[in-house]
């Protein structure tokens, strides 16, 4: 495939690179070839299109979408009681719809990947849509969970792991909740597999005070101190939220080469608070929305502009559109380990592309490229025109290529369900 005449390219390379006129070369699923006036084949005329590297979400639970929209106006330990009431109800069949109907609404606003911390089950949902996705069993327990139990789970990520592994577009990961659903012994079992085959470590980590004042009160620290005491916290470890971190935690953080997600909208709308990203300036830092219940969007775009604007009230340079990009693509697949490979138009990356219609009236006017960047974070509504992930089309014409009706349908019917038990949205 020959992405012929592409009008402005955000390369995001090392240097930034923002070229114009060019064309861009896919053979089996990697950007081949990169220049002007390259020999035709299977052609795609980009003459009015704007290449991104595919967006990177770095923090989502896709199958919250089923509760999106009923259970606002909670802070996070109510609404995650709600929520995960709710969500006892439903089927596997109803959380794979739900994922399904997630990855699409991504795919349709140009993100190319999601890090989703759920349960291996919904792969098939996810394989389906075209999406790029790590994917792992999320894991937890309490100490009086049975041992027997947490061998069994992370027995199955071990097997995940080894059957995913030379998957192209499937990733695995070793998800665990947090350190207040987890035992000392299942942090340690999840790392020492995240490291024996090189994984990301996938972590919720001081979302809230009250998750820092239950740990200090079990185990004398914070989460992040915690981590770093039983030996966990390492370059794999991919660190959701991070909005109550001390300058200890920081430190601890930045020496370990950890990675962080910033998740404004979700903090935001529970009143979590806000990560103090500017301050974090030697740690890699990705975004994420979250899962839609708590969001409740799944557009990047949407999701940058609020990370951006949430740390602009002191100072309006704290964080630049420049810095959003980075942190939607190529910052985005250092904190996931997969910089080698995704985050940036690059020979030999795989191709993971997202096309938009320069001539949408939310990108104009503007003057240069950087104000064309200005405008794609702080106007662009995110619809993406065509998106591509590893060589191939699963979003044309603004519509993603795979069905959502028997998604849809799946999931309304989950609701009904729930009417007649009166367990539902009152």
């Amino acid at each position: 495939m020959l992405l012929q005449n592409i009008d402005t390219a955000f390369r995001q390379d090392a240097d930034r690179s923002v070229e114009h006129d060019i064309d861009l070369r896919i053979r089996d699923g990697e950007i081949v070839e990169i220049g002007r006036g390259l020999s035709a084949g299977d052609t795609v005329d980009c003459s009015d299109k704007i290449a991104l590297p595919g967006l990177i979400n770095c923090h989502s639970h896709t199958p919250n979408l089923l509760t999106r929209g009923w259970n606002d106006d909670k802070s996070l330990f109510p609404w995650l009681n709600a929520n995960d009431r709710v969500l006892g109800h439903a089927e596997r069949s109803d959380k794979r719809a739900a994922a399904r109907l997630s990855a699409v609404l991504m795919l349709e606003t140009g993100t190319t990947t999601v890090n989703d911390m759920w349960n291996t089950y919904l792969v098939d949902e996810l394989e389906t849509t075209g999406i790029r996705a790590l994917v792992g069993n999320g894991m937890g327990a309490t100490e009086d969970t049975d041992p027997a139990l947490v061998r069994e789970s992370v027995e199955a990520n071990r097997a995940f792991a080894e059957d995913y592994r030379d998957h192209p577009t499937i990733h695995p990961a070793i998800p665990v909740h947090s350190v207040y659903r987890a035992t000392a012994d299942l942090l340690q079992a999840a790392h020492d597999l995240a490291a024996a085959h090189d994984l990301p470590f996938h972590i919720h980590v001081s979302e809230t005070r009250q998750e820092n004042e239950g740990c200090r009160a079990e185990h004398g620290m914070t989460p992040t101190a915690w981590l770093d005491e039983l030996r966990v916290l390492d370059h794999r470890a991919v660190l959701a939220h991070c909005v109550h971190l001390t300058e200890g935690d920081r430190t601890a953080i930045a020496a370990a080469d950890a990675g962080i997600v910033h998740c404004a909208t979700a903090n935001l709308k529970l009143g979590s608070g806000i990560a103090d990203v500017p301050s974090m300036d030697d740690i890699p830092i990705g975004i994420g929305t979250d899962g839609a219940a708590s969001n409740n969007s799944l557009n990047l775009f949407r999701e940058g502009r609020t990370a951006a604007l949430v740390h602009k009230r002191d100072d309006p340079s704290a964080i630049t559109a420049q810095r959003v990009l980075d942190m939607v693509t190529c910052e985005a697949a250092a904190v996931l380990g997969m910089a080698d490979t995704i985050g940036s138009l690059e020979v030999g990356k795989r191709a993971d592309i997202a096309l938009l219609d320069k001539s949408d009236p939310t990108l104009r006017p503007y003057v240069g490229d950087d104000g064309l960047l200005s405008n794609l974070i702080y106007s662009f509504h995110g619809q993406a025109d065509t998106t591509i992930v590893d060589g191939e089309i699963v979003v044309e014409d603004g519509t993603a290529l795979v069905g959502i009706d028997t998604a849809t349908e799946t999931i309304a019917a989950f609701y009904d369900g729930l009417d007649e038990r009166r367990d539902g949205p009152t």
